[in-house]
């Protein structure tokens, strides 16, 4: 997300806030997070390359695990991510459930899904972050049919 142009953090803001409106109706308040890839070799802890938000439905905050290993910065606005793209260092972007928004510079390369494991962990599902192994469809299923309707 801090690729993308100047004139879409706007966009993105409202995007946002309507999926923070839609799954707090429906779910439960989200946490939103991003690995911030720079390039193949800087991937921020990304299994793919392409620019996405995660907005998952959560009671949990992660920022006490993310503080103690890197470097925060708390940020008001989206737009403060093309900064530190900018700056070519891959970071994580999170969300807490009060939207406050951190930016956490990573000094070295993290491991894929990073911040999927972390939720895995904290609900005692360790085994289950990899999307890949563990798609989880019948959930999947579920999502698309309760929100399809709205």
């Amino acid at each position: 997300m801090g690729n993308i142009p100047k004139s879409y953090y706007p966009e993105l803001a409202i995007v946002c806030k309507k999926v923070r409106e839609i799954l707090s109706k429906y779910y439960k308040n989200p946490i939103i997070f991003e690995h911030g890839s720079i390039s193949r070799s800087k991937k921020g802890g990304c299994c793919l390359e392409h620019a996405h938000f995660h907005a998952v439905p959560i009671n949990i905050d992660l920022f006490g695990n993310l503080s103690t290993k890197f470097k925060s910065k708390k940020i008001t606005n989206y737009l403060e991510l093309q900064k530190e793209f900018a700056n070519n260092h891959p970071y994580l972007y999170y969300e807490t459930n009060l939207q406050e928004k951190y930016l956490f510079k990573l000094p070295d390369i993290v491991p894929s899904q990073y911040i999927r494991r972390l939720i895995a962990y904290k609900i005692n599902k360790p085994d289950e972050w990899n999307w890949r192994t563990n798609p989880n469809f019948k959930s999947m299923k579920n999502t698309i049919n309760k929100l399809s309707k709205i």
